[in-house]
């Protein structure tokens, strides 16, 4: 407490005054470079809400993403009470809403997670929703969407839009794996028949393998779409496997395959050995759901997952702390989310998507120091201390563009054999 003195105060009142500013200030710079709130900062909470297929097609997903979401805002909240910033800056998912796999659903619940006045949702899984999602309620409210693994390259090219972010490939990198793959396991000249489910996605990524198929001089047989939700795949699979194809490409959901898998074993025509397909397929347990006739020895490309000692690390991690949920393999781009979402809004000082959207793009690219989710604790100080970072996901480095797509992507050729995935190669496209 600064005293006046009993004589003296007139004459020497500006050198008293000064001293005590000076001292003042060198409390609150030291404070701030041990790890305190900058000067000015209010505190504020950014409030997440989850969208995830907790039933319908894509419900061996959901909830092991949503558990991984949390697990990204309890480390960022650990990291924030470590560095002494918890009382200034906390992060939480408020609320998570099932899409049930379908869009109106999905805008229904984006709208629930609105009204609780969230500033990022973190979903959905399928890219007809998240598009729906996105124009209806993320870009008129200025909410921040960051989907996961939604891949269709329509996202980005949303109008109005400064606000979505996509974490995972994008499908014009797995059309073009995919088409690579194929040509170099029967042939780039090899012919294809071509079957896929008739929404945003399987539409967009069909026509997009096409393309590149026959653009390397690859031919092309039957092709065909079907209705996820269809009564009976017979027909449909029976249309499929006309002519003779070197291969079939197959662009669906392991909850649909379960459908049409065995109904193509029953023409007695087609075999999964001579079948690839896209990346959701990626799923030990879904296949074995489906059953070996109609999934032993399918072939595929897929995010890489588990080739690299953090993508090791994070899947060991998620493992000890949620026990009973599976990891499929797409885990960590809910857990990078959340983490991404976080340290962009903590560099601008807010909770506001229209104030922060544009740090996510920052925070993920270089030029800045290196960090990833084992030194958040360290990112957090950099940040408040104004240095440039970098923050390198598990799932991928990012490296988000301006449209806010990741600009390489890690992938592997899988197959699944003896109940299991097995990863025959590992390379990065750009």
């Amino acid at each position: 407490m600064l005293r006046r003195p009993a004589s003296g105060w007139r004459r020497g009142g500006a050198i008293s005054l000064l001293s005590a500013v000076v001292a003042l200030a060198t409390i609150v710079t030291t404070a701030t470079a041990s790890g305190g709130a900058k000067p000015g900062q209010k505190p504020f909470q950014l409030k997440i809400g989850n969208i995830m297929p907790l039933t319908g097609d894509l419900s061996a997903f959901g909830p092991s993403l949503d558990a991984a979401a949390r697990l990204g805002a309890q480390l960022v909240n650990q990291a924030l009470k470590g560095d002494h910033l918890n009382s200034k800056f906390s992060v939480q998912i408020v609320d998570t809403q099932d899409d049930q796999s379908k869009i109106p659903p999905a805008v229904e619940a984006a709208q629930k997670l609105a009204s609780e006045n969230v500033n990022v949702i973190i979903g959905t899984l399928s890219s007809g929703s998240t598009i729906a999602v996105a124009q209806s309620v993320a870009i008129p409210k200025n909410i921040v969407e960051i989907t996961p693994t939604s891949s269709s390259p329509a996202i980005t090219a949303l109008k109005d839009n400064n606000l979505v972010f996509q974490m995972g490939p994008n499908d014009n990198f797995q059309a073009r794996e995919l088409a690579a793959t194929i040509a170099k396991q029967i042939g780039s000249h090899a012919l294809l028949n071509i079957g896929w489910r008739n929404d945003d996605y399987g539409n967009g990524a069909a026509a997009l393998f096409k393309t590149l198929w026959k653009k390397q001089g690859g031919k092309i047989g039957v092709t065909e779409s079907w209705d996820p939700n269809a009564p009976s795949f017979d027909s449909i699979a029976q249309k499929l496997v006309g002519g003779n194809p070197t291969a079939y490409m197959i662009f669906d959901f392991p909850q649909t395959f379960q459908k049409l898998g065995p109904a193509l074993v029953r023409t007695g025509k087609w075999s999964p050995k001579k079948t690839f397909v896209s990346a959701e397929f990626r799923d030990a347990n879904a296949l074995a759901a489906i059953g070996a006739p109609a999934t032993e020895g399918l072939r595929g490309v897929a995010a890489s997952n588990g080739t690299t000692p953090l993508q090791n690390a994070f899947t060991a991690y998620f493992k000890r702390m949620e026990p009973g949920k599976p990891a499929t393999g797409y885990e960590s781009f809910a857990f990078d989310s959340v983490i991404l979402a976080s340290l962009a809004a903590l560099q601008a000082d807010s909770p506001s998507g229209a104030t922060f959207a544009k740090d996510i793009e920052a925070v993920s690219n270089g030029p800045g120091k290196t960090f990833t989710y084992q030194h958040i604790a360290a990112a957090i100080k950099a940040i408040e201390a104004g240095t440039k970072i970098d923050f390198d996901g598990v799932s991928s480095p990012l490296d988000l563009s301006p449209q806010g797509a990741p600009n390489a992507e890690r992938y592997d050729v899988w197959t699944y054999t003896g109940g299991q995935i097995k990863v025959l190669s590992t390379q990065t496209i750009k």
